[in-house]
């Protein structure tokens, strides 16, 4: 009885591996498309949301991926030599820790394209605010030379006008 609840257990617990797989792998077949796009600098309304979309995803799997780490260990799931071997045998015969591994990589690959798109952005804010300050000291030069003209203007309309005082 306790042996085939075991079993259960790994088989449940292989495909809730393969889901994580295949769902990072999901989210990973999406980075080039993005890539490119934020290396243009021309994302869409629809590219910010799979962004977000990527983001989320990646947040719900790093959420389960230590109950999954947890769970290919023998000695966390089994207290019995004779059944941790097994259950050992078992996880190799499945093939889940090669399956946690690519979860694993594809999370880390995730996880730098976020993190190369969040650097990307932080460069666009900072060229946008730039911008913002040049177009600003422009607008500002722009008032202190129209206001020193009408000042030489107005002291010259008064040195050179009809009423000199004794010029």
């Amino acid at each position: 009885d306790g042996i085939m609840r075991g079993i259960e257990h790994l088989v449940a617990f292989r495909a809730e591996a393969q889901q994580a797989e295949r769902r990072t792998t999901g989210l990973l077949s999406q980075v080039p498309s993005l890539t490119h796009k934020v290396n243009d600098g021309h994302l869409s309304t629809e590219d910010l949301e799979l962004l977000d979309h990527l983001a989320a995803g990646l947040s719900d799997i790093f959420d389960s991926l230590p109950e999954l780490r947890s769970l290919a260990v023998s000695t966390t799931a089994v207290r019995a030599d004779f059944a941790r071997r097994k259950f050992d045998a078992l996880l190799r015969e499945l093939a889940i820790h090669e399956t946690l591994e690519l979860v694993n990589t594809n999370v880390e690959q995730l996880n730098f394209f976020l993190s190369y798109y969040n650097d990307m952005r932080l460069q666009w804010q900072g060229m946008r605010s730039n911008n913002l300050g040049i177009i600003l000291g422009t607008v500002v030069l722009f008032m202190a030379i129209s206001s020193f003209l009408a000042d030489t203007f107005n002291v010259v309309d008064r040195l050179g006008g009809p009423q000199q005082d004794g010029w």
